[in-house]
């Protein structure tokens, strides 16, 4: 999130950084003020322009990943019934 609306200095790496961050914005009313008039002019943006905010186009891209996985486990099913049908077959001859 930070970085999609130009918030880098929210990331933290540990949480003694997040814990070190949050201390900070809790004591620093203004600053904290700042970062959340960041976040709302990001969500007035045109949504092509804040990913972030854009709701359908993430259940879009959520259902095509679902989609996606979906399809990839079906086909791997079919290949490993595929696999087992075939060295049922195979094995007999081999021995």
């Amino acid at each position: 999130m930070e970085c999609v609306i130009g918030l880098d200095e929210l990331i933290a790496s540990t949480v003694s950084e997040y814990e070190s961050l949050a201390i900070e914005l809790a004591t620093q009313p203004a600053r904290l003020a700042a970062v959340r008039q960041r976040i709302d002019d990001a969500r007035k943006r045109p949504s092509r322009e804040r990913p972030l905010f854009d709701s359908a186009q993430y259940v879009r891209w959520f259902e095509s990943a679902l989609e996606q996985a979906a399809l990839q486990r079906a086909a791997a099913a079919d290949e490993a019934e595929w696999h087992a049908q075939t060295e049922a077959i195979v094995v007999p001859l081999v021995e």
